[in-house]
């Protein structure tokens, strides 16, 4: 066949998740595959791989629309340690409609975000990092075999192309305030330089099943963390306030929460400690470099409760 510019495909596309439509302020990549194990004979060494499991995970950064009707990727991050990753009653699947002629959809089946985004609150940065979502293919009523086909990754031609609601009102750069625990002067009303980043470790469990592979994960130690460089804090009150240098080995870590609050998102950073207080000196510099606060699980009325809190109005 001979090539022609028209066969060299580019453009971008619309993603969609659990039909919630959301835009891109990138390229978005999807990689679909598979993963192998090894046949070994010691005379020869590998002499076949065969499959073990079906891949396909898809990567891009948000354009940054939050709203109490867009995707909230950072639900997932509130459920507790052991629950089931996946809902129950639902596959959730990802759509990549693309604007390129006359429209090409691939349905990625049963996906779900298992690489959060950071969260970023400031006033001059969008508030999504990249996300990394992962297909697992059909698995309600029943779970399906990985050779049933379309049951994976479904492409459809000629489709049109998709129409578009992206509201610029809708992404979100605004000021915070922020504040740790009760404590006084100058935790009470802190600044940073250039806003705040939260990551999120979910720590999945894979859950197997021989005949099926790979068809849900279990939550384990879900870690948050928020970070920022603290401005208007002197030596002695780093020092004092957070970080008591004369601690005895074995001693518990006082925890107090932190409150991250803008005009429509806020986030609660449940028992956080900043464990290092690192300070710098130079010409330039800041006093401060990014402290680090770390939230841990606590417990309320016998019941182990998330790491954080995030409301979105």
């Amino acid at each position: 066949m001979a090539l022609t510019r028209n066969s060299i495909i580019r453009g971008p596309c619309q993603v969609s998740y659990a039909g919630k439509t959301t835009y891109t302020k990138s390229d978005v990549r999807l990689s679909l595959g598979y993963s192998t194990f090894d046949i070994v004979n010691s005379a020869f060494g590998t002499v076949e791989n065969r499959v073990e499991q079906r891949t396909a995970t898809v990567e891009f950064e948000p354009v940054g629309v939050l709203s109490p009707t867009s995707i909230n990727f950072w639900d997932y991050g509130t459920k507790l340690a052991g629950d089931p990753f996946l809902p129950a009653d639902q596959d959730n699947n990802l759509v990549i409609w693309s604007y390129y002629g006359t429209g090409t959809r691939v349905t990625i089946f049963n996906a779900s975000p298992t690489k959060l985004p950071d969260l970023i609150l400031a006033t001059t940065k969008t508030v999504a990092g990249p996300v990394t979502f992962t297909g697992l293919g059909k698995g309600l009523p029943s779970l399906v075999d990985q050779d049933t086909p379309d049951s994976f990754a479904f492409f459809e031609e000629n489709v049109g192309k998709p129409s578009d609601d992206f509201n610029p009102d809708e992404v979100i750069t605004e000021t915070y305030s922020a504040h740790v625990g009760s404590l006084a002067s100058p935790w009470d009303d802190l600044h940073t330089a250039a806003g705040w980043t939260c990551s999120f470790d979910l720590n999945l469990q894979p859950v197997t099943v021989d005949s099926h592979g790979l068809i849900d994960w279990t939550i384990g130690n879900v870690t948050a963390k928020a970070r920022a460089q603290l401005i208007g804090i002197t030596e002695t009150q780093a020092k004092s306030a957070l970080l008591t240098l004369d601690v005895k080995r074995g001693t518990p870590i006082v925890y107090n929460s932190l409150v991250i609050a803008g005009t429509h998102i806020n986030l609660t950073l449940t028992s956080a400690a900043a464990k290092i207080i690192p300070m710098q000196w130079g010409l330039n510099t800041l006093r401060l470099a990014d402290v680090e606060f770390t939230g841990v699980r606590t417990t309320s009325g016998g019941k182990v409760q998330p790491v954080y809190t995030l409301t979105i109005s």
